[in-house]
């Protein structure tokens, strides 16, 4: 079962290769951030880590995604590497940032579109690990927003695939201490 599981993940990962290929690698979006920090990497990535320091530093119990997370990494610690390290950056960042830029938000070059943006694929990012609390609701949707933030600081989605999997990596490591 568990490499029918592997195999399943190996194969949606190459759709998801394929699909960057052929669809996303073509999109035309536009992107213009209205201030010139904005495009410093420095500060989604700052965000990042005050949020991780704000989630050790504060009594914050684990969401129930987490929970599931913790369950499912101890339960089969190889299988959960793939999916929650690799599969699930690959898979979120396609949907929740390139999908949602590519084929709603193609012209990010007003202001409007932009807090559009960042509200909505943060909200939707957040709504899709199920938040039940405000401290979870915020932890995931500051999440988002900066994901989404370096996304359209580098316009390349591997970036913000490269923050969640970190993230991930971080979270998964963080289980077995």
């Amino acid at each position: 079962m568990l490499a029918l599981g592997i195999f399943g993940l190996i194969y949606l990962t190459a759709l998801s290769y394929l699909h960057w290929n052929r669809v996303y690698a073509k999109m035309e979006i536009k992107i213009d951030l209205p201030q010139p920090w904005m495009s410093n990497i420095l500060f989604p990535l700052g965000l990042f880590a005050l949020l991780i320091i704000a989630e050790l530093l504060l009594p914050i119990p684990p969401s129930d995604n987490q929970q599931a997370v913790i369950k499912g990494v101890l339960a089969q610690p190889f299988f959960a590497f793939f999916a929650v390290v690799i599969f699930a950056p690959i898979m979120e960042e396609l949907i929740f940032r390139g999908l949602f830029a590519g084929y709603f938000f193609p012209n990010l070059t007003q202001k409007t579109n932009l807090i559009l943006y960042f509200i909505l694929t943060s909200s939707l990012f957040c709504l899709a690990h199920g938040p039940r609390t405000i401290p979870h609701f915020l932890i995931y949707f500051t999440m988002g927003a900066a994901l989404a933030w370096l996304y359209l600081a580098k316009r390349d989605l591997r970036y913000s695939m490269g923050l969640h999997a970190a993230n991930n990596l971080l979270s998964f490591l963080m289980i077995f201490l």
